[in-house]
């Protein structure tokens, strides 16, 4: 059977991925967080700083990251930061598409 080795936390590309990443890599009992809070005013939807906070989200749902408590999968706060850039991505797709 293959051995599950988990990625380490990614380099930040921007305010919004270093939010996410900081927030993990903290270790603290901070799951239990009701909001991520992170202004959203200039991010770019196609840009390395949305997208790599978005694979971040998505990959606690796969290996997760080495060092990270499982429980930030499910963390609401978390959650709804993920559904904010999940909107702004869909409806810049939308928006391109016409």
């Amino acid at each position: 059977m293959p051995l599950l080795v988990q990625p380490t936390l990614p380099e930040p590309r921007g305010p919004i991925s270093m939010s996410v990443v900081e927030l993990l890599a903290e270790r603290a009992p901070l799951r239990y967080l009701a909001k991520v809070e992170t202004s959203l005013a200039d991010a770019d939807p196609a840009g390395l700083d949305l997208q790599l906070a978005l694979y971040v989200c998505y990959e606690l749902h796969y290996r997760g990251f080495d060092g990270v408590d499982g429980g930030w999968e499910w963390n609401p706060g978390l959650l709804y930061l993920r559904g904010l850039l999940e909107e702004l991505f869909l409806n810049d797709i939308t928006a391109g598409v016409g």
